[in-house]
């Protein structure tokens, strides 16, 4: 009796299509089956029928497409009041995709008063009780180990009241009479910091032609005289 073996269908995501003979990337000879350049979206289930003069049989295959690890998104960046908790979130993927494979990393961070989970292709930190220096930029990394792994930052920023910083370096200038004079303070806050100089309590930003000001990088500002 001769064998008629044959392709009958394929199911292509869980969706039953029948692969034309037309289509030149996915092609089937009898019990075989041919993808070529495969991607991402060839991944899932397949099932052949093979049928004969004496009935038919099913065997069903699962296509395991591995590919590097990737970040889809981030929470951007996140701002907290001081002393509540705070929550950065990263989105991956890629295949195989564990656990072990994500991570928070900061350099010279102490990540004691944190947690960290993982799980559904995201990556979270949660720090408790945010303080001050807690602000800065963490960042989300995941590799698999196809391919070079990714990485995403994500900013922290504590928000809380200005706190002038105190020295002896700060706290005296000298200038020479008919020269310039430079008075330098700085101050740690967030959202930025806004400075405003005064004299016997009226506003020097107002006295035109005698004092102007020029801040750097929001924490610190120079009344020049």
């Amino acid at each position: 009796m001769e064998d008629r073996r044959r392709l009958e269908y394929a199911t292509y995501e869980y969706n039953p299509t029948s692969i034309p003979p037309s289509r030149p990337r996915i092609t089937a000879d009898g019990p075989l089956l041919h993808v070529l350049n495969v991607t991402v979206r060839d991944s899932g289930p397949y099932e052949l029928e093979a049928t004969n003069d004496e009935g038919k049989t099913d065997a069903k295959i699962y296509i395991n497409v591995q590919y590097p690890a990737l970040i889809k998104d981030t929470s951007g960046n996140v701002s907290v009041p001081l002393g509540e908790d705070a929550v950065l979130e990263c989105e991956v993927g890629g295949n195989p995709l564990l656990e072990s494979m994500m991570k928070w990393r900061r350099s010279e961070f102490d990540f004691t008063n944190t947690e960290q989970k993982f799980g559904n292709q995201k990556a979270i930190l949660k720090l408790f009780k945010v303080r001050r220096n807690d602000t800065g930029i963490f960042t989300c990394e995941v590799d698999n180990g196809i391919g070079v792994g990714a990485s995403a930052n994500v900013s922290l920023i504590v928000e809380a009241k200005p706190v002038i910083r105190k020295s002896k370096l700060l706290s005296i200038f000298a200038a020479k009479e008919g020269g310039t004079g430079v008075l330098k303070c700085e101050a740690d806050g967030a959202p930025e910091v806004h400075f405003v100089w005064k004299k016997n309590r009226k506003d020097l930003q107002k006295a035109f032609g005698k004092y102007y000001n020029e801040t750097e990088k929001g924490i610190t500002n120079n009344l020049i005289l």
